[in-house]
């Protein structure tokens, strides 16, 4: 949301503020006034809709050819602009903008309702006011992106601090994103990303100080003028009655930020200063609330917006509870970074498990994992589900075992045990204590029924490896060599994988690794009304059918229908995915990026067409496209993942 309408004034009531500008132009100037690159920060989360828009199919379950394509040629043009980009993409929710979140998820299980009874009503793809990223698209971006040589890392606080902290520490040419709160920090050269255009980087930026005049205040207050519109932090809910009186609006009158924003503009011009001071702040918050219990909280949003000090997330809660119920408790846990300095002034050099973290922590490791260890908690948006369908589970709970599994190698749970000797893993006893951040997680994942108000707390389980859980010294301090074969392993205990290690490691190609045991697991783990033999030869087809494809290719075939349990399957995939790269993260990456891209083993479109061509009683060989080689990677594929399930005796006919 960032300030509540300011940036839709900007552009339709302030339209002098933007400015048309080219950023080749612009970093040329740049280079020579300072005599060094000019580095653009990327806000990633933003750009996922100029790169992925409403244009692209969207509903299949991702187009990652084409998307990594257009991100190809987006990365040659700053390239020859001689730009360098830095993307940042978000990595945590805030706790104090955790209600906001959640907000955000209902509007969007609204959303993709709507499009669920579009495609049963009509067969056809949604319409563009329907329009919802695919699953899991940050993953793929980042991926992209990581291969294709760019910079790029998720962030351990809110994204826009952490972009405007990059932004002051290197100096940098400019920001490029689509988020009011960068009107308010301290960004000389804030670019308008739904404005630029990819091959000649015309773009619009935004000049605070015309805007600044049009408000008639300065640029100093603008940090006060983001706290008495509201923003992710101040709920501007608990501005409205302070909206109606500096507006003058009736209580029973609609408020519009065309009046709001330069009403609360004049207010702060009304007390005669353009310099912020902490008696300003006071006085301006008690006329805005009018009510004790939220002194204080402009004083914290303003140091949020203009300090670029090291930034310490906020603390988690410690949650003792019975598997039945959780009690909440203030604590600042040990794991997290505020708890190790306690630990260290209190008990002097840290634990060797507390080194081992500060190891990982400073890696760049995968945003998950991060999470987890900072504060036991992880969160995940809405996804393209069916929530009507009561014959296919939601992916948050099919794939919460594997998440248990990858929670139990951060924790260490089972570590130098064997977990043959007790089959009851943490937490499958209803008397089991569990503690967030020792032996549990905090999780708001969305799934039919699931209010996401309180979390989900999740027990972090055991691997069924004979030495058990192997310590987190092995995964991340040992030697990589040393330790890959048992970093593998981990990985695909945390998959529930029993395919032969020799078939899966050598004899299967690398790029189809993820979805063999990714589908595999669904055969075994998931619900006999979840994975059928035709979602399952649907799968494998499209897989071993991509290389036969472009992306312009697969962009002129046509989808004979859409099958709303098809993009509900393909959902699940992507999560199952994004699942994947967590656990591989977990484990110290035993298997390479370029095991799992998304582009190389799975595609939306081409598998809807797989998919309904299977369940009509294609043929084998008309999946493959009767292709010698592809057909003989699908039954290598199909031998691998139907390994050790109720589908193992049946044998795929060509």
């Amino acid at each position: 949301m960032g300030v509540k309408g300011l940036q839709a004034y900007v552009e339709q009531c302030c339209r002098e503020a933007l400015v048309n500008v080219n950023l080749n132009q612009l970093a040329r100037q740049y280079r020579k006034q300072h005599g060094r690159q000019p580095i653009l920060v990327v806000d990633g989360i933003v750009l996922l809709r100029k790169f992925y828009n409403p244009g692209i199919p969207w509903v299949y379950g991702g187009e990652w050819l084409e998307l990594f394509e257009r991100i190809q040629a987006f990365l040659e043009t700053l390239k020859n602009a001689d730009i360098k980009p830095v993307f940042i993409f978000d990595g945590v929710v805030e706790q104090s903008k955790r209600a906001t979140w959640l907000d955000r998820r209902k509007k969007e299980r609204r959303l993709v309702s709507q499009v669920f009874e579009h495609i049963k009503r009509t067969g056809r793809h949604p319409e563009k006011r329907h329009y919802h990223i695919p699953p899991c698209i940050s993953g793929c971006m980042n991926k992209a992106l990581k291969v294709l040589g760019a910079e790029v890392s998720r962030s351990s606080i809110e994204a826009d601090k952490e972009i405007f902290q990059y932004y002051k520490q290197h100096q940098c040419f400019g920001v490029l994103s689509h988020d009011s709160d960068f009107l308010i920090y301290d960004v000389d050269n804030y670019f308008a990303s739904e404005t630029l255009d990819f091959k000649t980087l015309h773009v619009k930026m935004y000049n605070k100080q015309v805007l600044c005049r049009h408000l008639g205040i300065s640029r100093q207050l603008l940090p006060l003028l983001a706290c008495i519109l509201g923003n992710d932090t101040i709920s501007p809910n608990s501005l409205t009655r302070f909206h109606h009186w500096v507006t003058g609006i009736p209580r029973d009158g609609r408020l519009k930020f065309q009046t709001t924003v330069p009403c609360c503009a004049d207010f702060l011009a009304s007390h005669g200063t353009n310099q912020l001071s902490e008696r300003l702040i006071y006085d301006v918050e008690g006329q805005a609330f009018r009510f004790p219990g939220m002194q204080g909280v402009f004083q914290q949003v303003i140091h949020d917006y203009t300090s670029t000090d090291e930034y310490v997330p906020s603390q988690p809660h410690r949650q003792e509870a019975a598997v039945q119920s959780a009690k909440h408790k203030d604590y600042v846990h040990p794991q997290s970074i505020k708890g190790r300095e306690l630990l260290q002034a209190k008990n002097g050099p840290l634990s060797r498990h507390q080194e081992i973290l500060e190891v990982i922590i400073k890696k760049k490791s995968h945003g998950f994992v991060k999470k987890v260890l900072r504060c036991a908690e992880t969160d995940c948006n809405m996804s393209f589900e069916d929530d009507s369908d009561r014959n296919m589970p939601s992916a948050a709970l099919v794939l919460r075992p594997i998440r248990q599994r990858v929670y139990g190698v951060l924790f260490g749970v089972g570590s130098g045990t064997d977990p043959s000797e007790d089959k009851a893993e943490a937490g499958s006893n209803s008397g089991t204590r569990l503690v967030v951040g020792v032996n549990a997680v905090n999780e708001y994942y969305a799934y039919a029924g699931y209010s996401l108000k309180d979390p989900d707390v999740v027990a972090a389980t055991p691997l069924d490896l004979s030495g058990g859980t192997p310590s987190l010294e092995d995964i991340w301090v040992k030697s990589e060599d040393e330790t890959l074969h048992l970093r593998q392993q981990a990985v695909l205990s945390c998959l529930h994988c029993n395919i032969d290690e020799t078939l899966l490691l050598e004899t299967l190609p690398r790029r189809y690794l993820a979805l063999c045991c990714l589908v595999h697991y669904f055969v075994k783990n998931g619900p006999d009304t979840m994975m059928r033999e035709c979602d399952v030869d649907a799968f494998i087809a499209q897989a071993v059918c991509i290389g036969l494809h472009t992306a312009r290719s697969i962009w002129n075939l046509r989808v004979p229908r859409v099958d709303s349990r098809g993009v509900h399957m393909a959902t699940i995939f992507m999560r199952g995915l994004s699942t994947f790269w967590e656990a591989n993260a977990a484990c110290a990456d035993p298997f390479k990026m370029e095991d799992s891209l998304p582009w190389q083993c799975f595609d939306g479109k081409l598998f809807h067409i797989k998919y309904i061509m299977a369940q009509e009683g294609a043929t084998v060989g008309a999946l493959c496209q009767d292709n010698a080689q592809a057909l003989e990677e699908f039954l290598l594929l199909k031998k691998c993942i139907t390994m050790g399930t109720r589908m193992e005796k049946k044998s795929a006919q060509p």
